[in-house]
């Protein structure tokens, strides 16, 4: 009875697919893309990705100690056999260097899997704790505007049957950036300090549960060594792939998808990215469906090379309606919280415009309410009000905060930029004198606090001043009018928190 009670609002929006003006939503698949892949074909994974590669953890094993990692004062016997007289012979010196200096790599690792060890074990405990948590399920689009809401039908449908954040702001034009500050939860120029705190994806692993990222990975380093259990994708380092891929990772394998090679695909229908990467989700969360361990699952759409943005928005709309039909019908959509949200700021001279926001205006220099927000829609059973909408500011950089308390994360990182959104999804008001700074490379430069917005034009010594409730297009100046405001963005910030340059 809970179940059907939970359910009900998605199934009753979700439940008639419709049409996206003349083209008719794509079937749910039924089947991975792996199932359509040659397994047999594989390339060494470092080559793929260059030195910085890993080894998953599921293929580590525990380094046995030597005789020398065993005893203590490994750098000071390399001084003494450095410095003493006895070891002349420089090829016996060297040798001997050697050996300790490989006895010293054999200790740390064996201190790495000593702390690997204690996280999992500490893990164990918390998966007891996380199996009443919600599901997990963020979607991410390298870009995405207020008025394709009316043109994508089934992520409408999200917004009716959720919440919709009208104010929220992307950080950064380059998608890389974007993705790195999604993952750690600080703005960039805050990110240097803390290094060695955990992500996005650790913070919610180490609360017993289990994450995939099902999409493009746009960094050096893997997802295995970045939090994520499982990973199917593809590497891009700007969120654009070909619009038929001809390989696909999984896991540490690379592997060619015969149906869309160029020679020698014996007639069969190409896949195009999007449609590959929908099939896996729909193919995870049927895998799925009986786990006792929530899930957090991460679904990074790319942009596909060579297609206008029309057509992207089919696909995107195709995807996202297939993603909610596997949740209703795995049982998923009563225990989970649902994120879909857009990553990357646009220079398009354009204005956005939609019924609960009003217009806004992109301009060249990237610092308009157009070219910064990007709608971020949520659903999460009763425990958001159905077409519910809130108006606080909030950015990317406060996913970490608010997925680690929806999924009671005891050990959260230090030095976040984010906050947690949990207030506003219970329509709360939140970051009422909260500060948002962007500039651009040509030095121009914004900023907002509460519904006061400034703009300081590049190689202009004027700050213009707008409020944003009455004046969403900011078309109206009224710094004159509103002196004392104007000296509040004046005044050194005590916390500015700083954003990547946008262009």
């Amino acid at each position: 009875m809970n179940r059907l009670f939970y359910c009900w609002p998605l199934l009753w929006i979700f439940g008639c697919g419709g049409e996206f003006s003349d083209h008719s939503l794509a079937p749910v698949a039924q089947q991975s893309v792996a199932d359509r892949i040659d397994v047999s074909y594989r390339e060494d994974a470092q080559a793929a990705f260059g030195d910085s590669y890993p080894v998953a953890a599921s293929q580590e094993t525990t380094p046995q100690p030597t005789e020398a990692s065993r005893g203590g004062f490994i750098n000071s016997l390399k001084s003494l056999v450095e410095g003493s007289p006895v070891y002349e012979d420089e090829d016996v010196r060297d040798g001997l260097i050697q050996r300790l200096e490989q006895a010293e790599q054999d200790l740390r690792d064996i201190r790495a899997s000593d702390r690997r060890a204690i996280a999992n074990a500490s893990r164990q405990i918390r998966i007891g704790r996380a199996q009443h948590s919600p599901n997990l399920v963020l979607v991410t689009l390298p870009t995405l505007h207020f008025s394709e809401l009316e043109r994508m039908p089934r992520l409408a449908g999200i917004r009716n049957s959720g919440m919709l954040l009208t104010d929220c702001y992307v950080s950064a034009a380059n998608y890389s950036v974007a993705r790195s500050e999604l993952l750690t939860g600080r703005f960039s120029a805050n990110s240097s300090a803390y290094q060695n705190e955990m992500n996005l994806a650790e913070t919610i692993w180490q609360s017993g549960y289990e994450t995939s990222l099902i999409g493009v990975w746009p960094f050096e380093s893997h997802p295995l060594e970045s939090g994520f259990d499982q990973w199917t994708g593809f590497a891009s380092p700007n969120g654009l792939i070909p619009e038929f891929p001809e390989a696909l990772f999984t896991q540490l394998t690379r592997a060619e998808i015969i149906s869309n090679r160029r020679d020698g695909n014996d007639g069969q229908e190409r896949i195009n990215g999007i449609q590959i990467l929908t099939d896996e989700a729909v193919a995870f969360f049927n895998q799925q469906k009986n786990s006792a361990r929530p899930l957090f699952v991460h679904i990074a759409l790319p942009t596909l090379e060579g297609l206008e943005r029309d057509e992207m928005l089919i696909e995107y709309n195709s995807s996202i309606g297939e993603i909610v039909d596997s949740l209703n019908e795995t049982g998923f959509s009563g225990k989970t919280c649902l994120i879909v949200t857009g990553m990357t700021s646009n220079r398009e001279d354009m204005e956005d415009e939609f019924e609960s926001v009003g217009t806004l205006t992109s301009s060249a220099s990237g610092l308009n309410e157009g070219n910064l927000r990007t709608p971020m829609i949520v659903f999460w059973g009763t425990a958001v009000a159905r077409g519910s909408v809130n108006s606080s500011p909030c950015s990317v950089v406060d996913l970490l905060p608010t997925l680690a308390e929806i999924g009671v994360a005891k050990r959260r990182p230090n030095g976040l930029s984010g906050q947690s959104l949990l207030p506003a999804l219970r329509n709360e008001t939140i970051g009422a004198q909260r500060l948002f700074y962007w500039r651009n490379s040509d030095g121009g430069q914004a900023a907002r606090r509460g519904p006061w917005k400034v703009i300081v034009p590049a190689g202009e010594n004027q700050m213009m001043l707008f409020h944003l409730p009455d004046d969403p297009a900011e078309v109206v100046d009224v710094s004159a009018e509103y002196p004392s405001i104007l000296k509040q963005f004046l005044a050194p910030p005590a916390q500015q928190e700083l954003v990547e340059e946008l262009f």
